[in-house]
């Protein structure tokens, strides 16, 4: 085994034929100095254990060949439901159930939270490698009504759209041109709808905390509609 690897993972859920993808895979892995160690195929799936193909490689070096192997790959693999997900550099045999675990999850987010596809490696993920670890611990201690919920409720009374303004709003760093772009309406427009959420979900946008829980709270909603 080598002294340093990691899983990636190949995965469409469109049912198209995955023949080629070993072929591909090895390909693209000769050109980047990757060396495919073990490979298993599942049902729309190709699981790769990879390292590199120099003699003495470092955690660094092994990363270094990740996003280049996959933009290859996206080029022979000219599909657009293709999926990429590669978990942690390992370095040890114990621990390549961690790697695979970390790409299956990644894997997961893309199909999930659409805006992560272009995360390839999960230690680049950020705060998305948290999301289900948040979303059990409010599950299991659900410790009160959170804005989002007062927010849904007055929408669904008055038929408005203050949660989706509030979600696009955070999505674009609270830039208020930029979020008024997306959803489509003039600048007065969001001000105003800016406000309402302010006032009825008791929101204090100015306060980066209050931004970042909701903005959170926002991500596990999303994952938990998508489920």
């Amino acid at each position: 085994m080598p002294a340093y690897s990691y899983i990636l993972m190949i995965e469409q859920e469109d049912g198209a034929p995955i023949n080629d993808w070993l072929e591909k895979a090895s390909q693209a892995a000769n050109e980047h100095a990757v060396r495919i160690v073990l490979h298993v195929r599942e049902q729309h799936r190709l699981i790769l254990l990879c390292s590199t193909a120099k003699t003495a490689p470092s955690v660094l070096a092994v990363e270094k060949t990740i996003i280049p192997l996959v933009d290859r790959l996206y080029t022979l693999l000219p599909h657009s439901s293709i999926e990429y997900g590669a978990g942690s550099v390992v370095q040890s045999l114990l621990e390549i159930s961690r790697s695979y675990n970390e790409a299956q999850h990644l894997l997961m987010l893309h199909r999930r939270l659409p805006e992560t596809s272009s995360i390839l490696y999960y230690p680049q993920a950020g705060f998305y490698r948290y999301l289900y670890a948040m979303k059990q611990e409010a599950e299991q201690f659900p410790a009160y009504t959170s804005p989002l919920d007062t927010l849904a409720a007055y929408d669904q009374e008055h038929h408005s759209h203050l949660l989706h303004t509030l979600a696009v709003f955070l999505d674009h760093n609270s830039d208020a041109k930029l979020a008024a772009q997306q959803l489509h309406v003039h600048t007065n427009t969001l001000n105003y709808r800016l406000k309402r959420i302010a006032e009825v979900g008791k929101i204090d946008l100015n306060s980066m905390a209050q931004k970042v829980t909701l903005y959170l709270e926002i991500k596990l909603l999303l994952l938990e509609e998508s489920q």
